[in-house]
């Protein structure tokens, strides 16, 4: 029974370049808290700040891994497939990597 698993690398590089892209205006809010009215909303918005640092490390870290990880597959991916169709080609179709 054959198997096969057909990968388009060049979409998790494109998944890992958006990844990258939506890191590189990171930031907690375009708002100045100024605008939002009186000090208590000021105060607010700086609790909501000091808060929300760390969730936004921590979501920022997580993208970077998934974008790191897009790109590692998309690599082993044509790898493998290099690899596996130069066995093909030297008779030796039994070595695939499964």
């Amino acid at each position: 029974m054959a198997r096969s698993v057909g990968v388009d690398s060049s979409q998790l590089r494109a998944g890992a370049r958006t990844l990258k892209r939506s890191l590189a205006d990171s930031r907690v809010s375009g708002v100045d808290p100024r605008e939002l009215g009186g000090s208590t909303a000021c105060g607010a918005f700086d609790r909501f700040v000091s808060y929300w640092s760390a969730g936004q490390t921590a979501v920022t870290q997580s993208l970077v891994t998934l974008a790191e990880g897009l790109e590692t597959a998309a690599s082993t991916y044509e790898r493998r497939d290099a690899e596996d169709a130069r066995a093909v080609r030297n008779g030796q179709d039994q070595s695939f990597g499964f």
